[in-house]
């Protein structure tokens, strides 16, 4: 396996951790206590590492919205 491979796994690790924090910060402080800052926190990466993958909160809800379509249509 090299490097490239490496770095994309370990790109989608950190997308897929992302998504996983600003679920549970979603459900539990709602749309308005999304935001960046929680999400690097929480993830313990810098804000620019959540900004790599998302430009903004809308894109991470967009991205959590396609996940469950996903699911539930797998269902």
């Amino acid at each position: 396996m090299g490097v490239q491979e490496r770095r994309q796994r370990e790109f989608q690790q950190r997308e897929d951790q992302i998504l996983l924090s600003a679920r549970k910060i979603l459900a539990n402080q709602g749309y308005l206590g999304l935001n960046m800052d929680k999400i690097a926190d929480e993830i313990e990466y810098a804000k620019g590492t959540v900004y790599q993958h998302f430009s903004c909160k809308e894109e991470i809800i967009i991205a959590l919205a396609n996940e469950t379509l996903l699911k539930r249509s797998e269902m």
